[in-house]
């Protein structure tokens, strides 16, 4: 059951979101009600005491660091919503090309968890697994509940699937 970033978390690209926003590690953990301890560990790059992060945790970190950016008076951002700022920032913090994005990849930029995002669709987090892992059919009703809960077309949706799919 996947509840961390399974690839490409970049603890530089964090740790500059807080920097261009003039955010602490301990005002993010006010704002966000994430711990100082997971904030700080997300930004220690290769260091063995960084971890990676919980999406749903990154995700609501995230989202505060986009509703300071939404504030800010910043013209980069003036007129983008909270979840539209998020998404763009979670994209920074997850730097994989929209090309060689898998279902997983989405489900992380999204910050939900297996368990989350299965009920959500309806469908058992085993089916959502083995559908992440390209090892069971993606039907057009799933791909359409996917792409509406992850904000994409299901044509995005199928070239994820495909992808892991077809991975060596």
């Amino acid at each position: 059951m996947a509840r961390v970033v399974q690839r490409a978390f970049s603890a530089r690209e964090f740790r500059g979101l807080l920097n261009e926003l003039d955010v602490s590690t301990a005002e993010l953990a006010r704002r966000s009600g994430v711990s100082v301890s997971s904030i700080g560990k997300w930004q220690r790059e290769g260091l063995k005491s960084q971890t990676t992060p919980q999406v749903d945790l990154l995700r609501t970190a995230v989202a505060a660091l986009a509703a300071v950016a939404q504030t800010s008076g910043e013209r980069e951002y003036g007129g983008a919503s909270v979840t539209d700022l998020t998404d763009r920032f979670m994209a920074r913090v997850i730097p994989i090309p929209e090309d060689e994005l898998e279902l997983s990849d989405w489900r992380a930029l999204r910050g939900r968890t297996q368990p989350d995002l299965a009920q959500r669709i309806g469908v058992s987090t085993t089916t959502l697994s083995t559908l992440e892992r390209g090892a069971s059919t993606l039907t057009d009703d799933v791909a359409e509940r996917l792409a509406e809960e992850l904000r994409i077309t299901p044509g995005a949706v199928r070239a994820a699937w495909l992808r892991t799919k077809q991975r060596p």
